[in-house]
């Protein structure tokens, strides 16, 4: 997520958590195409714990780095399994 962010300049935290204090809070049907998503992805940790992010690519589209498959992937984002905490836009359009 920070290599990609940095290319257009913008700065993130590091981790998925705290993560989620950038930028401007976004509804899910508001959603554009570069803002980043936030799932509760893990049965190990407490319900609504921001532990995993992607890209929203618009058309119900997402890019992340599964970690269960060791690769980058592209996913509906109405079919993926983690829990939806929220999104968050960092670039002004």
């Amino acid at each position: 997520m920070g290599y990609v962010y940095k290319k257009f300049g913008v700065k993130l935290a590091r981790t998925a958590q705290s993560m989620y204090s950038n930028g401007k809070k976004v509804s899910r049907n508001a959603l554009k195409a570069g803002d980043i998503l936030f799932f509760d992805a893990s049965s190990r940790s407490k319900v609504g714990a921001v532990n995993h992010v992607g890209i929203y690519l618009g058309g119900d589209k997402f890019i992340h780095a599964s970690s269960s498959k060791g690769s980058v992937r592209i996913q509906k984002l109405s079919q993926y399994k983690g829990l939806y905490i929220g999104a968050k836009r960092v670039i002004d359009y």
